[in-house]
């Protein structure tokens, strides 16, 4: 009869947990829905496209955008590049921009895929290529960087190539959480200080649970990789950044391979320096960086 009971209590338990997981995760992806939109023409929401500005020159640059981020966040870092007569491609990665949905079914070998073809596509019409990324986009540069001969240069912003304590518990015990909350809130305002800016972002605001550990190993992966980056590496942080720690990134840059490199401090900002305040001098720097390391020009391949 106890077990009888027993079992019958955590059936019904089970199925109390599944409402709430479903009404939860309903309401997560409803939220993003509501706040970016119906997607467009090429099924990502409006203003989360691609960039791809043809230069006259023969430099090309990669820019990647963070997790759960779009193109959007680097648009003033390709819209100065462009200026200085550059090819810039901004990839869409896959499962960002669209849906909460489509979110949940990417995961990191995906990102990864997506950033590689980029790259192989500029490399197809440049002999070298410099890559800049933000945040989960500069673990992925380093990536593709790290014993890549044709990268001419590397320009990271606030970088996630270190993890933190409950970076590493969220990833372990993900599923715990999933079993009543599939989707966290994942927007902080912290993170673009601008208000106008953080209006303007066409992130989701949301984290699915699942990609916890998806994040988590590419950054390690990213870690190991950074030895093997021999390409002159800036690297530009906020002060205030509320996502990735300074004492972590000091130590993550302290790896990386190339003799090259420097870290750079901003303030005034969140995480996303790209588009918070002051800006206009991060996209100084990061072109700077890239015009002075084109001594070995990206030839233009007719």
């Amino acid at each position: 009869m106890n077990a009888l009971l027993s079992s019958g209590l955590a059936a019904l338990a089970a199925a109390g947990a599944a409402v709430v997981r479903t009404a939860s995760w309903r309401a997560a992806a409803r939220g993003v829905r509501q706040r970016l939109g119906p997607p467009g023409p090429g099924g990502a929401v409006t203003g989360a496209e691609p960039i791809l500005l043809e230069g006259s020159g023969a430099v090309a640059v990669l820019a990647l955008h963070g997790f759960g981020d779009t193109p959007q966040s680097l648009g003033y870092v390709a819209t100065a590049c462009h200026e200085r007569g550059w090819t810039v491609h901004v990839p869409l990665l896959p499962g960002h921009g669209h849906s909460l949905e489509a979110f949940a079914a990417s995961g990191a070998a995906d990102w990864e895929r997506g950033a590689r073809e980029a790259l192989k596509g500029l490399l197809a019409r440049h002999r070298r290529v410099a890559i800049v990324g933000q945040s989960m986009g500069a673990a992925l540069g380093a990536l593709l960087a790290a014993g890549e001969p044709r990268t001419q240069s590397c320009v990271w912003l606030a970088p996630l190539i270190s993890t933190t304590r409950g970076m590493e518990i969220g990833a372990r015990f993900w599923w715990l959480v999933w079993l009543l909350r599939p989707a966290l809130t994942g927007s902080d305002r912290r993170s673009i200080h601008d208000p106008a800016e953080a209006a303007r972002a066409r992130s989701y605001g949301s984290l699915p649970v699942r990609l916890g550990p998806q994040l988590v190993n590419l950054v390690h992966r990213a870690v190991e990789a950074l030895p093997r980056v021999t390409a002159p590496t800036l690297v530009l942080q906020s002060r205030e950044d509320n996502r990735v720690e300074g004492v972590r990134t000091e130590a993550a840059f302290g790896r990386i391979g190339s003799p090259e490199r420097e870290l750079r401090w901003v303030t005034g900002a969140g995480h996303v320096i790209a588009v918070d305040y002051g800006h206009a001098a991060v996209c100084a720097q990061v072109t700077d960086w890239i015009a002075a390391h084109a001594v070995a020009p990206a030839v233009h391949v007719m």
